[in-house]
């Protein structure tokens, strides 16, 4: 099976492609990124055959024979798709478009997308069921949710077995930890190694779902083969189904570090403040908005994936965090 990777030198991705390497070595895989959010040491080691292009030119690249296309390449801080919502439009949603539209001329049958969790923003009824039609606030769940709207009638036009994974709080090694807003577990971790105390905008009760990388890599090893060949878009929640809080995470971390980590709290409204330019246009960003963000709940209904792939993402939280812990160790350690 020969396979095109998306934004491969991003932190989902390059695990992707790591455990495809390890458990389905026959398969060829090709892997793009333009390096404007991957990093080039999460390729070291990978056995894949590398194209740092951009995907908005990829009618123009020497590419063909693809059986399934996993599509990870995206802009994904949600503060960043605030700042420039037309980039966003255009990374998240055209790109996605324009994948679907190439494997269609090269005559690929299988797309793999990955969509995000952050859709069910505004639900109020937990756990998160899979449903095609969902409100959104904020520019990057609502430009996922149009690149499955746009995927689906792709897919069902032109014998597409296209599938949604909508990722709730992704963790696990590599995750970034230097990006401007990087996400909750890599920050922790960046602070733990460089004695830092770590800003934190809430009591910390606020709890979502979180779901280790590897368990994601089995559902896509999964949905390659050839069995699942249903000429649409199939939305699947992608979580633990157990929701983890702030809180515990940094009680697990402190275990595991051998002691207890001091946070400083800060108002839930000032967690964006690194972007002022949201706040200084004549009609700001609603800070109520940030603070429903910074305080939601989140738990994903994942009897639809179990009951597809008879997969479940049981990954202990306190397991994943003990490898997030480890490859993080061994990584300030070389930096410093």
């Amino acid at each position: 099976m020969k396979i095109l990777v998306t934004g491969a030198a991003g932190f989902v991705a390059s695990h992707l492609i790591e455990y495809l390497n390890k458990f389905k070595s026959n398969y060829e895989i090709i892997g793009i990124d333009n390096f404007s959010y991957g990093y080039r040491e999460r390729l070291v080691g990978l056995n894949l055959d590398f194209l740092e292009a951009d995907i908005k030119n990829i009618d123009q690249l020497e590419i063909n024979n693809i059986d399934a296309v996993i599509h990870t390449a995206a802009i994904a801080p949600l503060p960043e798709n605030e700042v420039n919502p037309v980039l966003s439009y255009e990374q998240n949603l055209l790109n996605t478009v324009k994948m679907a539209d190439f494997i269609s001329k090269v005559g690929c049958k299988k797309f793999i997308f990955l969509s995000t969790g952050a859709l069910y923003e505004n639900d109020l009824n937990f756990p998160s069921k899979e449903r095609d039609h969902i409100y959104t606030s904020l520019v990057y769940p609502t430009t996922k949710m149009c690149a499955e709207h746009a995927l689906r009638a792709y897919s069902e036009t032109y014998g597409i077995s296209s599938y949604a994974l909508r990722l709730f709080n992704m963790y696990g090694p590599r995750q970034d930890f230097f990006r401007k807003q990087p996400p909750l577990i890599g920050y922790l971790l960046k602070c733990l190694f460089n004695n830092e105390i770590p800003q934190l905008y809430s009591d910390g009760e606020q709890s979502r779902d979180y779901v280790y990388i590897n368990d994601l890599a089995e559902i896509v090893i999964e949905l390659l083969s050839n069995k699942y060949n249903k000429k649409t878009l199939t939305a699947l929640n992608i979580g633990s189904g157990v929701s983890t809080s702030v809180n515990e995470i940094i009680n697990y971390l402190g275990l595991i570090h051998g002691i207890k980590i001091d946070v400083q709290r800060n108002p839930s409204d000032l967690f964006w403040q690194k972007y002022p330019q949201l706040f200084t246009r004549k009609n700001p960003l609603n800070k109520n908005i940030i603070k429903k963000e910074v305080n939601k709940y989140s738990l994903a209904d994942i009897s639809k994936v179990t009951e597809l792939t008879g997969i479940k993402c049981d990954t202990e939280m306190y397991q994943g965090l003990k490898k997030c812990y480890d490859y993080a160790k061994e990584y300030f350690e070389k930096c410093n």
